[in-house]
C-alpha cells in the first residue's frame, strides 16, 4: 500500500510541475503578445498623438508671446523703419533699426523658451477604443492618460521682404519665424518634431517713384557683418 500511495504521489507531483510549466508558457505568451501590441500598436499611436498635442500647445505658446511681446515693446512699421525719400518723394533708402530688431528678437525667442520650460511635462489622453486599432471603436470609450515628457529649442529669425504692389508702388514687410525644435520622449521610446510659425510684424506700403535697386541692412547678432538684402539688385545684372 505505501508503493501504491507513493506512486498515486508521484503522479500528482508530475501532474503538477506538467501544469506549472503550462502556466509559464501561457504567461510568457501573453506577455510577448503584450509587447508586440505595445511596439506595433500603442507605441505609433502614441508617438504621433504626442506630436500633434506638442505642435498644437507650442503653436499656442509661440502665439501668446508674440503677441505679448509686440503689445508691450509696441512696435509698428515706423518704430523699425526709417524711409528716406527725396525732395520729389521718391524713395532713397529704406533703413531698419537693427539694434531695436534684435531686441524684439531677443525678447521672443526668451518669451517662447520660458514657456516651453514651464511645460516640461504634458499629458496625452488617447480614446481605449482608438488603442484597439479598430475603425469602428476608434474615438471611443475612456481615455487613458499617458505623461509624456517635452524639451525644446528656440530659434528666431527677422527677415526685410519686398513685393510689387502696383505702378510705383512697393509693399516692404518685416517678417519673423520662430522655429522650435521639440524632443518628445514617450514611455519607452522618443520622437522629435519641428514647429515653425511665421509673423509678420510691419509692414508698409512705399508710395511714389522707387529706385531700380537699394539696400537694406536688417542685421543679425548671429552674423559679422548682417543681413544685406539688395532689392532689384538681380534683375539690374540680368
Amino acid at each position: 500500500m505505501v508503493l501504491i500511495v507513493g506512486g498515486i504521489a508521484l503522479k500528482w507531483s508530475v501532474r503538477r510541475r506538467h501544469r506549472g510549466r503550462l502556466i509559464l508558457l501561457g504567461a510568457a505568451a501573453l506577455l510577448l503578445l503584450t509587447l508586440v501590441f505595445l511596439d506595433r500598436q500603442l507605441l505609433p499611436l502614441l508617438s504621433q498623438y504626442s506630436k500633434t498635442q506638442a505642435q498644437w500647445r507650442v503653436t499656442r505658446m509661440i502665439n501668446e508671446a508674440v503677441t505679448a511681446v509686440l503689445g508691450d515693446e509696441k512696435a509698428d512699421y515706423n518704430t523699425l523703419v526709417t524711409v528716406t525719400r527725396d525732395g520729389e518723394g521718391n524713395v532713397v533708402s529704406a533703413e531698419a533699426d537693427t539694434r531695436r530688431l534684435n531686441m524684439l528678437k531677443a525678447a521672443v525667442t526668451t518669451a517662447v523658451a520660458e514657456r516651453i520650460g514651464a511645460e516640461r511635462e504634458m499629458t496625452v489622453a488617447i480614446p481605449v477604443g482608438t488603442l484597439l486599432g479598430s475603425g469602428y471603436f476608434a474615438g471611443r470609450g475612456p481615455f487613458v492618460r499617458i505623461p509624456v515628457g517635452v524639451s525644446g529649442g528656440v530659434l528666431t529669425t527677422v527677415d526685410s521682404v519686398f513685393s510689387a504692389a502696383g505702378v510705383n508702388q512697393t509693399t516692404h514687410r518685416i517678417e519673423m519665424t520662430i522655429t522650435v525644435d521639440l524632443f518628445i520622449a514617450v514611455p519607452t521610446a522618443h520622437t522629435s518634431v519641428q514647429v515653425e510659425t511665421p509673423f509678420v510684424i510691419a509692414e508698409s506700403v512705399l508710395l511714389g517713384k522707387v529706385p531700380d535697386a537699394y539696400t537694406v541692412v536688417t542685421g543679425d547678432d548671429q552674423t559679422t557683418t548682417g543681413q544685406i538684402f539688395d532689392y532689384g539688385a538681380e534683375r539690374l545684372q540680368k
